[in-house]
């Protein structure tokens, strides 16, 4: 089967896996034709005729030819080149449109939206979308877009047009970094402690940090349970550092945290772990934990200035701050590691 060939069956398939959800129809239709309100029969029998085939770009170059001929007939070398560099990137425009739309009717299908929204993205939102989506070359970028498109399909208005700008200006080394960070997250936030606050992990802070999807330099202020114990889960996985040492005691971590943009793109992107940097950022996180300025604790003559006193990677059950369960202790900062 040729790319084209595959294309239009692919875009076939768009209807009869979105038949019931006409939000889903109508911001697909658009990426894929300019056409909002396209009915689902339209699209059905014109799907052949969305990507631009060998046979329709050499008659649009040959009108377009002629009728440029006509105006700029002392130099037809010129006119060629023209149309040569409109329809390649024509084309090359339509093949992203198409190809984030596909990957949108992939995540739409792993979770379709509700049957009876009767809403989706405002013109606004697509407006802007569509502008980023047929840039996005990458397949990191178009899956990236395809996931903001089903969100915002699903539920309207999930993403602002701040983080549509932060889209525009993805590449692939971002969406790389994205990606990798992704395993760092607690919440909103990411534990600035060795080794992420060292090179070579700095540098995707760094790139997160000018791209406006985080902030650095900022201080999370906790306190520990009557037991001595703090839990920081891993956002969407049932992985967790459990931060142990003096009962009640209040501590400061430092932490990058993520902005509205940052969180939404964070939010996107499927869980995945580290478990071997965890052992690493264990360790970094007893050095960098330490008692607020005026809560130091004296004992005989010495200040403890060091609340949490180990840090352990376990199970999570339930990440509920105030009533946290947790499962098997992996490994302890302080101990021997167990095989994960």
């Amino acid at each position: 089967m040729t790319e084209e060939a595959s294309t239009t069956v692919a875009l076939y398939g768009i209807v009869s896996k979105l038949a019931g959800a006409v939000p889903a129809i109508r911001a697909i239709s658009r990426l894929i034709s300019g056409v909002a309100d396209v009915p689902t029969a339209w699209l059905a029998s014109h799907a052949q005729r969305i990507r631009v085939n060998s046979d329709a770009r050499t008659q649009i170059m040959r009108s377009l030819a002629a009728a440029a001929a006509r105006t700029a007939a002392r130099d037809k070398a010129l006119v060629g080149r023209a149309i040569d560099r409109w329809t390649i990137d024509l084309v090359r425009k339509q093949e992203n449109r198409e190809a984030v739309a596909i990957k949108t009717v992939e995540h739409l299908q792993e979770h379709p939206p509700e049957p009876q929204l009767d809403e989706g993205p405002s013109d606004d939102f697509m407006n802007t979308f569509e502008a980023v989506a047929e840039r996005a070359s990458s397949e990191k970028l178009r899956d990236l877009l395809a996931r903001v498109l089903a969100g915002e399909i699903r539920k309207p208005s999930t993403f602002s047009l701040r983080t549509l700008h932060v889209l525009s200006v993805i590449d692939q080394p971002l969406a790389t970094a994205l990606q990798q960070a992704r395993a760092w997250v607690i919440g909103l936030s990411i534990p600035f402690a060795r080794p992420i606050n060292e090179q070579p992990l700095y540098q995707v802070i760094f790139a997160l940090q000018e791209a406006g999807l985080l902030e650095v330099g900022l201080e999370h202020r906790a306190q520990l349970t009557s037991s001595g114990q703090f839990l920081l889960p891993f956002l969407g996985t049932d992985i967790g550092l459990l931060l142990k040492g003096i009962a009640t005691a209040e501590f400061v971590m430092p932490v990058a945290v993520l902005t509205t943009a940052g969180n939404q793109l964070m939010g996107l992107l499927p869980a995945s772990t580290d478990v071997e940097l965890y052992k690493e950022l264990a360790h970094g996180l007893v050095e960098a934990a330490h008692a607020p300025f005026g809560d130091w604790r004296i004992t005989g003559n010495s200040v403890d200035l060091k609340p949490v006193k180990e840090v352990a990677i376990i199970r999570v059950i339930s990440p509920a701050p105030d009533r946290f369960e947790i499962g098997d202790e992996l490994w302890v900062s302080t101990g021997s590691p167990t095989t994960l």
